[in-house]
């Protein structure tokens, strides 16, 4: 598309300008029949995008197309600035839009498979789900576009803090995930490995947001209230794992009040 716009249809109007100086409807009528298929073919493409079935692999290429489409923007309205090339740029335009308006829709098709994912098998030693990964590195990968996603959601919000927004947005993949995570804990039949599994996989959330740019997004609140819930559920693994210890203990032992039993644990912990 760039090559198009700014070798192939700025060439094609110089050389319409040259050939047809001083008569300008005929220079304009000129170049809007001669690009005239090579732009349809070029437009329907990106539409064929555009409307395809939306996945989350495919929001990177309509983020590509959409920040291409934004940067040829000023050209294009230059190079088709004529009344008989009105609708020609009307349709770049219109792609542009439409190809924003399916990158925003994939953002909550992304949310809401992370929220429902369905798998049902379970890491056996509670270590860190493939789920867990995947987001995290699509996550990432998003922040390679991160000033393309600011002008897209400055497009649907003109005056609202870009910053703000993507940070609403990942703030909402996060918590989908976590949302998920709690239920995939609910699978272990070993309450112990239901708490290991919650530390490990929140910790490493925690870890991959403080080592990325999402880290100045989301902020020190959001890393410190989920450190603060990754010590819980390791609290929590340590209590329930000791417990299985004394209650191999003599009974005399196991028959501790619960309050002692609580003081004997911080005490060995």
């Amino acid at each position: 598309m760039r090559i198009a716009v700014k070798l192939l249809f700025a060439g094609e109007r110089q050389l319409c300008d040259q050939i047809f100086e001083g008569i300008a409807s005929l220079k304009d009528q000129c170049f809007a029949e001669v690009t005239a298929n090579s732009v349809a073919v070029l437009l329907s493409f990106g539409e064929a995008i555009a409307k395809s079935k939306r996945s989350p692999e495919k929001l990177f290429v309509l983020l590509d197309m959409y920040e291409i489409m934004r940067e040829l923007q000023p050209e294009v309205e230059t190079i088709f600035e004529v009344k008989a090339c009105s609708e020609m740029r009307e349709s770049a335009l219109g792609l542009t839009r439409h190809l924003a308006q399916t990158a925003k829709e994939t953002f909550g098709d992304f949310e809401e498979a992370v929220e429902k994912d369905a798998t049902k098998t379970t890491v056996a030693d509670g270590t860190v789900h493939p789920l867990t990964s995947y987001v995290i590195n699509y996550v990432k990968f998003l922040f390679d576009y991160q000033t393309t996603l600011k002008q897209l959601f400055q497009d649907f919000k003109p005056g609202d803090d870009s910053n703000s927004e993507l940070a609403s947005v990942t703030m909402h993949i996060m918590q989908a995930l976590q949302t998920n995570l709690d239920g995939k804990s609910k699978q272990y039949k070993d309450p112990a490995l239901m708490y290991l599994f919650l530390m490990n996989n929140i910790h490493y959330m925690v870890r991959s947001v403080r080592r990325s740019e999402a880290k100045d997004l989301l902020g020190d609140d959001w890393i410190q209230r989920h450190r603060r819930i990754v010590q819980q559920n390791a609290n929590q693994y340590r209590r329930v794992a000791w417990a299985k210890v004394w209650f191999l203990k003599p009974n005399s032992a196991y028959k501790c009040p619960s309050s002692k039993m609580s003081c004997i644990f911080v005490q060995i912990l």
